[in-house]
Order: structure tokens, then C-alpha cells, then sequence
């Protein structure tokens, strides 16, 4: 038996993808309202609550991430800031002490990323 727990959360934040050829529209500095879940796995664990883990807990961990991102230029902390590299590097910041599983990053509805390690 497995539980996956899902918490999210937001960040607001400009970027530009320098990488790209001059005239793309992603090469100009812009702004997205960034949405981040992210997948928690537990193989039959119930504490005596009767829960796999606080979801307080996860929120807090993801928040104190994303805090950091929020209102900046993701240029100044990523060599390209990109969607997967964002997921990555949230995922990376969660893994040394939570079971993370995945980590969606969605720059829009209509466009995401998903990194895991074990996909």
C-alpha cells in the first residue's frame, strides 16, 4: 500500500531565457504566477493519528522554498531559469529530508513540468 500526499503553493516571479534565439518572445525578461506541487510517497506508514506526515509540515518545507523565489528575478539564482530547472532545484532543496516524489512546476495552465528522480 502507498500514499502520495500533494501540497502546493505559489510564487511570483520574472525570468528570461537567454539561451534563446534573438526575436523569441521568452528571450525578454517577462513574469509568471508560478505553481508548484509537489508529491510526498509513503509505503504503509501510518503514525497513531492515523497520517503518513503532517501536511502542515510539507507546506511549511515547500513554503520556506518558494519564499525565497518569490518577487525576484529567477536570472540572479539560476544559470537558465527555466521550468525544469526550477523543479529540480525545489525538488533537490525537499529531498535530504522529506520523501519527495515529484515536483510539478507550472509556469501557466497550460504548460508544466514534472521532475522526479524515480519516474
Amino acid at each position: 500500500m502507498t500514499y502520495i500526499l500533494t501540497v502546493s503553493g505559489t510564487f511570483s516571479a520574472a525570468h528570461s531565457i537567454l539561451s534563446f534565439p534573438k526575436g523569441h518572445k521568452c528571450k525578454n525578461i517577462h513574469g509568471h504566477t508560478w505553481e508548484v506541487e509537489c508529491n510526498f510517497k509513503y509505503n504503509n506508514t501510518l503514525k497513531n493519528q492515523g497520517i503518513c506526515c503532517d501536511f502542515h509540515i510539507l507546506k511549511s518545507r515547500l513554503n520556506s522554498i518558494i519564499s525565497q523565489l518569490d518577487h525576484t528575478n529567477l536570472n540572479d539564482k539560476f544559470d537558465i531559469s527555466s521550468a525544469e530547472n526550477i523543479a529540480k532545484y525545489i525538488y533537490n532543496h525537499l529531498v535530504s529530508d522529506t520523501n519527495i516524489k515529484s515536483v510539478k512546476v507550472k509556469e501557466s495552465q497550460n504548460a508544466w513540468v514534472v521532475y522526479s528522480e524515480d519516474i
